[in-house]
């Protein structure tokens, strides 16, 4: 498969991630998700406590995926991607979204909306937004094997999209959610 049909897929993985996300889990990943028999890496139906599971390894991996795509300056390699909870302080309004690219400095993460979050919350595709490291929920890298690593919540997810679509998503993850040396 192509690199520039591998990063069409990961695309379509994080914008299917974030509708089926934005859709099924409105309550910053309180709501459980549909489940379906989808098949793939890792994948399963989901519930609350499913999403909140993936969420805590995907956290638990953080420093060493931040290792592992951030250059000396902080910014992040090509293709890696955060999953982050965004609230509105004036109104409460929530939702969590894909940011990419994204750069670090210091405690303060910031980078580009990759897909449209609630309305609710004022901002749109393509806009840049500050946040700390606790507000993250997932990550996503593509390893040098061609395979998208990290994406705990995205397998769960696999189950509320249509066959076709899953099947596409999961070819294109790794078997594990983190590389086997880590």
């Amino acid at each position: 498969m192509s690199w520039k049909r591998r990063g069409r897929l990961a695309g379509l993985a994080i914008l299917a991630a974030a509708f089926v996300a934005a859709n099924a889990l409105p309550d910053l990943g309180a709501a459980a998700a549909r489940t379906g028999g989808a098949t793939g890496p890792e994948t399963r139906s989901s519930s609350a406590l499913d999403i909140t599971l993936a969420q805590l390894q995907a956290r638990a991996h953080l420093d060493r995926f931040f290792e592992a795509v951030l250059d000396d300056r902080g910014i992040a390699r090509n293709g890696a991607a955060l999953k982050v909870a965004l609230r509105d302080e004036r109104t409460g309004a929530g939702s969590i979204v894909w940011i990419t690219p994204f750069a670090r400095r210091g405690d303060l993460l910031m980078g580009t909306l990759a897909a449209a979050p609630a309305p609710a919350l004022r901002i749109r595709q393509g806009d840049l937004v500050r946040f700390n490291a606790e507000d993250v929920r997932d990550w996503s890298f593509t390893g040098a094997d061609g395979r998208m690593y990290g994406n705990f919540t995205t397998r769960l997810v696999l189950n509320a999209m249509a066959p076709d679509q899953a099947a596409r998503i999961a070819a294109i993850l790794s078997d594990s959610p983190a590389p086997a040396d880590w």
